[in-house]
C-alpha cells in the first residue's frame, strides 16, 4: 500500500513513521519541514515488511538506492513511466540512467528530440582531441 502524506507537510511526512528514517527531534522539526516542502512536491512511502526487507540480498547500506533504481527500471520496462521521470526516482543523471537501461536491455522509446539531445550530450562529453 502506498501512502501519500497530507499537505501541508508537518515536521516530517506522517508516512515517515512507516519508513526507515532517523528520529527527528522537535528542535529540528521546523527546519526539516521547510527543507522538505522546498525540495519536494510530494513524497510517497512504500512500507516493506521487516522480514522481506531483511531478506533482501542487497549490499549493506545501499538498499534504498538499489530499490529506487529497480523500481525506476520496472516502471520504464512496463511503460508506466517515461525515462526522464523514472530517472528522478532512481536519482540518476540522464546519461547514467540510459546506460543502466541499456545494460538491462530495456527499450526506452524516446522521442526523436530526446535522441538528438542525447547525441548532442554525448558529443559534448567527448573531449575535442578525441573526436
Amino acid at each position: 500500500m502506498v501512502r501519500r502524506p497530507p499537505s501541508p507537510v508537518k515536521a516530517f511526512p506522517p508516512a515517515a513513521s512507516n519508513c526507515r528514517r532517523p528520529a527527528v527531534t522537535a528542535k529540528h522539526a521546523n527546519l526539516l519541514s521547510a527543507f522538505h516542502a522546498a525540495h519536494t512536491k510530494s513524497m510517497y512511502c512504500l512500507p516493506i515488511p521487516d522480514d522481506a526487507f531483511n531478506a533482501l540480498k542487497l549490499p549493506s547500506g545501499r538498499a534504498e538506492e538499489e530499490l529506487r533504481r529497480e523500481f525506476a527500471i520496472f516502471l520504464v520496462q512496463e511503460g508506466l513511466l517515461g525515462p526522464s521521470q523514472a530517472r528522478t526516482i532512481a536519482d540518476m543523471d540522464r546519461l547514467a540512467f540510459q546506460a543502466l537501461l541499456a545494460r538491462r536491455q530495456v527499450a526506452w522509446g524516446g522521442s526523436p528530440e530526446e535522441v538528438i539531445d542525447d547525441m548532442q550530450a554525448a558529443q559534448a562529453a567527448v573531449p575535442p582531441e578525441r573526436r
